[in-house]
Formats: structure tokens, sequence, C-alpha cells
């Protein structure tokens, strides 16, 4: 596993939240930052409000310290509750680091540790889900009134 791991592209990003960022945990994009040149994202814990995350690294990142997080394509993540299983869909739930079964945000792939809830899933892995047709009328942005 060491090695499709470990060709993951990784971002920086401070963790902006009162509390530590758990390891594998979901964490919410908030914005960027730069200092001494170098620029990273900002991150706190997921809200009811956000649809930006990310996955934390392997490691608990402290309040207002760094870490390394996985924006897209293969990661482990920590799960909060039940079984996952192959092709499930996890996303990130108000007030929690974990992952609930919610969303469409990462498909699980399957469970790595399941005394630490960590499993590996796929970050945008529900991209495939399309339909394709031919709307009756003009579709605006949050309006679910055209007919396919």
């Amino acid at each position: 596993m060491n090695t499709e791991l470990g060709s993951l592209q990784w971002h920086s990003f401070r963790n902006d939240a009162n509390t530590a960022a758990s390891a594998h945990g979901i964490i919410r994009l908030t914005g960027i930052n730069t200092s001494n040149g170098l620029t990273f994202l900002t991150a706190a814990q997921p809200d009811a409000n956000t649809t930006a995350y990310a996955v934390n690294g392997p490691v608990e990142i402290a309040a207002g310290s760094y870490g390394r997080c996985v924006l897209l394509g293969p990661c482990v993540f920590a799960y909060d509750t039940g079984t996952p299983a192959f092709n499930d869909f996890y996303s990130a739930k108000s007030g929690q680091w974990t992952a609930n079964k919610t969303g469409s945000f990462i498909r699980c792939l399957g469970i790595i540790n399941s005394t630490n809830k960590f499993a590996l899933g796929v970050i945008g892995g529900a991209g495939g889900d399309s339909i394709i047709g031919k709307l009756d009328a003009d579709l605006t942005y949050r309006n679910a009134s055209g007919v396919a």
C-alpha cells in the first residue's frame, strides 16, 4: 500500500480551527494564505454551509499548525460509524472531523483498519455518474424546474 499512497499529491494547509484536525479527517477548506513567499490552504472543521473539502494526512494537526492534505484521487479517510463497504459514499458532517455515510465526496474502496476506523477511498469518485439529455426549457443556477 505504501506504493499507491506514496504517490499522492499533497497540499499544505494551516488548521485554523480551535481543535486538532484528526489523522485522515475531513477538513473544510476556507481559503488560501501566503507567508514568507509560500502559499498554503487554510482549513477548519466542517460546518453545515461549506462544500469545499479535503482529507488530512496521517498525522493529527493541532490548532494553528500546518499539515498536508489530499484534494482529489485516492486517500485514506477516517469514518465515524458503521462498516464501510465497496462503493459506499462518504462526506463531511458538520461539527466532526470524521467522514459520515452521506453525500458523495469520497467513494469507499474498503476498510484498511477497523480498530482505528480508517478506510481507503477516492475523492471525486462520484464524477462518473452523469445523465445526458435535452432540457425543454432554460435551466438557471439553483433552479431545478427544467424538464429533461
